[in-house]
């Protein structure tokens, strides 16, 4: 099998050859301080390049892929997503929806006035400075239209593209979190237009880009995390109600322009989502965060396998910083046992990779993938 065919077939629920995976992009990839240090473990001296401005992550050099026999390129969407807008003197920066990011340890977060709609009031909204869809998307179709055709006709490998169709998480990175939960409760009039006006702008960007492009992918990636930790961020039944009706509408939307399978990246607790998530069209679920409540991939597989890909789930939390080699050896060995049996798993870390990951543990997951991944799984 080549690498297309492999990923497509574990989505499809049928056994490839081997355990695709996946290395790249901003929910799978690798912040730049591991990047570095696995470069230099490797050997390899080429450029890192930033790909994420707020979560640090590095664009993966072909050479590493390679080095992995990565199944999978990734292909960002656009100036509407996480690229500085305007830096402001003391290094924080304006992203291009108004949200104010400053530096925290490894990473970019939100200050409590990061948030340029949290004093606003439901006719506010409307006047409200929104990126332009048109704008971006013919700067995302200049910038990637080549090179998603290019991999699609050139390469063998499966091309993920990153949807700007996702709407809840931007919409309390507006408004705030406290504000956007407790609106929810108190005055849905507010969150539910924000909300709205968001999926508008992504929606109207996808209208222009994915007729573009929509034959050359053959996964969409959505994200928004719905759960913590600990469990879910809000209840079922105010999913269902707000938020629910809304993802349909949009994935309603994407899989109107193109063939390729829905991947959703959601954080935490997600499981309590997955019969919604599969219901509304979701092919795919993301990183299958194994350290969270009710995530124990054994009983994700015997409850959602036929109906969900998983893909992820190598723990980033302990494991892979923490362990030994052989710890993240018996880690792959477990998953792969737990999730691939007919098909349904493409293997890759919870998440992205950290930068406290030291770069032998790297190697040996990919390293394992490839040894323990063989089907039939045993």
């Amino acid at each position: 099998m080549n690498h297309r065919e492999r990923v497509l077939a574990a989505v499809e629920h049928e056994e490839p050859d081997r355990v695709p995976v996946d290395l790249g992009g901003t929910v799978a990839g690798i912040h730049k301080g591991a990047y570095e240090g696995l470069k230099r473990h490797l050997g390899f001296k080429s450029e890192t390049v930033l790909y994420d401005m707020m979560q640090q992550i590095a664009l993966v050099d072909e050479s590493v892929l390679k080095r992995f026999d990565v199944d999978t390129r990734h292909v960002r969407s656009s100036p509407l997503a996480k690229a500085p807008k305007k830096t402001l003197p003391d290094g924080s920066y304006i992203d291009s929806w108004g949200v104010k990011r400053v530096k925290a340890g490894y990473y970019y977060d939100m200050p409590s006035d990061g948030h340029p709609l949290r004093d606003a009031s439901v006719d506010e909204v409307d006047d409200y400075p929104w990126p332009d869809p048109h704008e971006g998307a013919e700067k995302a179709i200049e910038y990637m239209g080549k090179r998603v055709k290019y991999l699609h006709e050139e390469t063998d490998y499966a091309v993920v593209y990153s949807s700007s169709g996702s709407f809840f998480e931007k919409s309390w990175y507006l408004t705030g979190f406290q504000r956007f939960f407790t609106d929810l409760i108190r005055d849905p009039t507010f969150v539910c237009r924000v909300m709205d006006k968001v999926a508008d702008c992504g929606l109207k960007f996808e209208s222009e880009v994915l007729p573009e492009i929509g034959d050359y992918i053959d996964i969409v990636r959505f994200s928004d995390d719905l759960a913590m930790q600990s469990g879910p961020l809000l209840s079922l039944e105010m999913y269902r109600k707000y938020i629910k009706p809304r993802q349909r509408r949009a994935l309603q939307f994407v899989k109107s322009k193109t063939d390729a399978k829905i991947f959703y990246h959601c954080c935490g607790s997600a499981s309590y989502f997955f019969d919604d998530l599969a219901e509304i069209g979701v092919d795919i679920v993301n990183p299958v965060q194994v350290s969270a409540e009710n995530m124990d991939t054994k009983m994700l597989k015997e409850k959602f396998g036929d109906e969900l890909c998983f893909w992820g789930a190598i723990d980033t939390q302990r494991v892979l910083p923490y362990g030994t080699t052989k710890d993240v050896e018996e880690e792959v060995k477990r998953r792969i046992r737990d999730l691939a049996t007919n098909g349904s798993y493409v293997l890759c870390a919870v998440h992205n990779i950290q930068p406290d990951v030291p770069p032998e543990n790297i190697v040996a997951m990919y390293d394992a993938a490839k040894k323990w991944g063989i089907y039939p799984i045993t």
